[in-house]
């Protein structure tokens, strides 16, 4: 639908205030607004439900036991956890305090378990191995101009976010009329509907994990 966040933008802003292209200056000022809105609309559908599409993989070595979070983690998630490289088996988690217990006792348990907290540990302090990674990611803060691609939201949800900017910049503004929420609410159901109907098809893993899903 859309190949940038420029495209999106120059949609909404009819809807919005009829900026005036030719007032440079002013019509800046307006993108960056409707920006902020898109940016705000993206992360509620984000966070709306546990998308697959918002998950990735990468690795994480161990240091005594304990590894940090790669930069982008936001949380470990439904589908997220720990996998041995190669094999693809994967770690259980266990509660922070739990680890403490193993870790304080110096076991040595050859159980594939880690808890999450301020970092990712395991019960062998010892430990150096590098582990596989699924987690799911931070949103990043979209740019006007930049392309869609890079949300990365998939194509289906590109029509929700542009009729909840609307709905949201209207608000804003005071108008309460339900249709502009209605439209929202009908966009996100029916991009509900396409993940559905998507995830009962076969998923692949990231290769990084083994094809463990």
């Amino acid at each position: 639908m859309y190949a940038t966040t420029k495209a999106l933008v120059d949609d909404i802003l009819p809807y919005y205030d009829n900026t005036d292209a030719d007032n440079v200056p002013d019509a800046t000022v307006r993108q960056a607004k409707v920006m902020a809105f898109v940016n705000r609309v993206r992360d509620e559908l984000w966070w709306w439900r546990d998308h697959r599409w918002t998950y990735t993989s990468s690795t994480v070595t161990m240091s005594s036991g304990e590894a940090t979070f790669p930069t982008s983690f936001a949380q470990m998630g439904s589908f997220g956890g720990l996998f041995s490289q190669g094999s693809g088996i994967p770690w259980v988690e266990v509660n922070w305090q739990e680890m403490q217990t193993l870790r304080k006792r110096g076991m040595r348990t050859q159980s594939k378990l880690y808890a999450i907290g301020t970092t990712i540990q395991i019960p062998n302090t010892s430990s150096s191995e590098t582990l596989d990674i699924v987690y799911r990611l931070a949103p990043t803060t979209l740019t006007y101009g930049q392309g869609i691609a890079f949300t990365p939201m998939p194509s289906h949800f590109i029509r929700a976010l542009l009729l909840g900017t609307v709905a949201r910049l209207k608000e804003e503004e005071g108008d309460t009329r339900d249709i502009w929420r209605e439209d929202y609410l009908r966009a996100v159901s029916d991009a509900f509907k396409v993940e559905r109907e998507t995830s009962s098809r076969a998923f692949q893993m990231p290769q990084a994990v083994g094809g463990m899903w």
